[in-house]
C-alpha cells in the first residue's frame, strides 16, 4: 500500500537503530480491526527485529 504508516514508522526505526516501539492499543472496535486490519497487528508482524509494546485502555474509559 502507497504511504503505508507502517513502512514509514519501521524505516525509521531500522534508520535510527530503534529496539523498541511503544504504541497505544487501537480505540476502534474489534470487528472493525477485522474488517480494515490493525496498524498495530501489522507493526508487531512485521517489525522482526525490533519489540513492540502495545499499551491497553484504561478500565475509566468511557467507551467500554
Amino acid at each position: 500500500m502507497p504511504g503505508d504508516p507502517v513502512d514509514a514508522v519501521l524505516s525509521f526505526a531500522y534508520q535510527q537503530h530503534v529496539t523498541q516501539i511503544l504504541v497505544g492499543e487501537s480505540l476502534r472496535s474489534r470487528w472493525r480491526e477485522l474488517l480494515t486490519g490493525s496498524f498495530v497487528n501489522r507493526l508487531i508482524r512485521r517489525a522482526s527485529d525490533i519489540d513492540v509494546h502495545v499499551i491497553a485502555r484504561g478500565s475509566g474509559d468511557s467507551r467500554g
